[in-house]
């Protein structure tokens, strides 16, 4: 197995970095790059996701052997919390923060969405500023931007 491969669905490709048998690490990005061989039945199932959420036609993502052993626990719990937000939808920090039992923890979800290692599939995308400003995000405002009208969460 490789240390880490990249799939793709234009316009979107992930890479993914592996330790061992767990996903340690995904890097969202605009990519372009034709399909090749994965290496793993993972890193099939994870583009076929993406494919399918790119068409628009995602229910769930694939469950993949992530290893939260590298996460914080709080980061950990704002993760998953952050899954219960359906595409279409946005939440703010301090919503997500109340959701994980600590409601005055916006800086510590914020924290936590700033080093999220597993991006799209917990969708960190989808937590914006206390005005619904789009903010804070490692692949970028204008890719957050295109996620979130991807999903049809912002107004036309």
């Amino acid at each position: 197995m490789r240390d880490s491969e990249t799939i793709t669905a234009a316009p979107l490709g992930l890479t993914i970095e592996w330790h061992k048998d767990k996903i340690v690490h995904i890097e969202l990005h605009y990519d372009d790059l034709p399909p090749e061989k994965y290496s793993t039945a993972e890193a099939y199932a994870l583009r076929k996701a993406l494919i399918a959420y790119v068409e628009g036609k995602l229910d769930q993502w694939p469950d993949l052997p992530f290893d939260f052993s590298i996460v914080p626990p709080f980061q950990t719990k704002a993760l998953k919390q952050l899954c219960k937000v359906k595409p279409g939808t946005t939440v703010t920090y301090g919503e997500l923060a109340s959701m994980c039992g600590k409601p005055k923890g916006a800086r510590a979800v914020g924290r936590a969405m700033a080093t999220n290692p597993f991006p799209l599939v917990y969708p960190c995308h989808r937590v914006v500023g206390a005005n619904d400003d789009l903010v804070g995000f490692g692949g970028g405002i204008n890719l957050k931007k295109y996620l979130l009208d991807h999903e049809g969460a912002l107004e036309s």
